[in-house]
């Protein structure tokens, strides 16, 4: 009795930002994180019950309901579909309940859940198959196997839900769905890339001699000049010898020019 007074005074401020609040919800998280009527995975875990009353008093629900439904997966929060398909069907956006047709068995099992949204009368649908099911990989789930009905109707219901009731769900998905996506891959780029990586690379492992890669275009250009240089006379290749040589004195010239002008 003591702790439904307490988590239902936690309503009267913002959890987060003020300090009363904060300090009287944090108590409570205490509270259900010592309590063995919570699951395991957070049971003495204070932070994530603080959250858990967090998410409950967004979602105006019974603080407990929501840490029995609330499942951790790969570092992931997802609901038990089950509970969502009893919030979408009490939250008055569908007239009466979800429903399911089932269609084929085996390989050509089909699920549809069905609903009628309460503001237009419109009867809404989402269908789930085997095929499906093993194109997206759900069937790693061994239930999917043993029983494969009750696991599409959590699909199906779900896909129902977050198509035509997403606030239901707050944004989060089932575990279902959790436990079925794709690995994450860290596709982040290095700070460093390119020619300047493999210098850095290669004075760590104390390489003496560091050729950064060709540039073909570079290359080529490089090697039509050689070929046109050996079509070149003695007296032409003196001239270009003493042009190259004039304009870097005219290049040093000016370059001192300046230095001595800003002296």
């Amino acid at each position: 009795m003591e702790v439904s007074t307490e988590v239902k005074s936690i309503g009267s401020g913002d959890m987060l930002l003020q300090k009363d609040t904060f300090e009287q919800a944090y108590r409570a998280a205490k509270l259900f994180a010592s309590s063995k009527l919570v699951p395991q995975h957070l049971q003495g875990k204070e932070a994530d019950c603080f959250i858990a009353l967090h998410i409950a008093r967004r979602m105006q629900e019974d603080p407990l309901m929501v840490m029995q439904n609330l499942y951790i997966v790969s570092g992931k929060p997802g609901w038990a579909a089950q509970y969502m398909i009893a919030r979408a069907n009490r939250s008055g956006i569908f007239k009466g309940r979800i429903t399911w047709d089932n269609k084929g068995s085996g390989e050509t099992l089909e699920v549809t859940a069905k609903a009628t949204l309460a503001e237009t009368g419109e009867v809404v649908s989402a269908s789930v198959n085997m095929k499906m099911a093993k194109a997206e990989g759900w069937t790693k789930n061994a239930k999917y196997q043993s029983m494969p009905e009750h696991m599409f109707k959590y699909r199906s219901a779900t896909m129902l839900i977050r198509l035509y009731a997403p606030e239901v769900m707050l944004g989060y998905q089932t575990i279902e769905e959790i436990e079925t996506l794709p690995e994450m891959k860290d596709v982040t780029p290095p700070k460093e890339g390119g020619i300047i990586a493999n210098i850095n690379a290669a004075i760590e492992q104390g390489k003496e001699e560091i050729v950064p890669p060709a540039n073909p275009a570079l290359v080529e250009s490089l090697e039509k000049l050689e070929a046109k240089k050996k079509e070149l006379t003695e007296e032409e290749m003196d001239a270009i010898d003493m042009a190259e040589a004039s304009a870097q004195q005219e290049d040093d010239n000016r370059f001192n020019f300046v230095k001595g002008a800003k002296a």
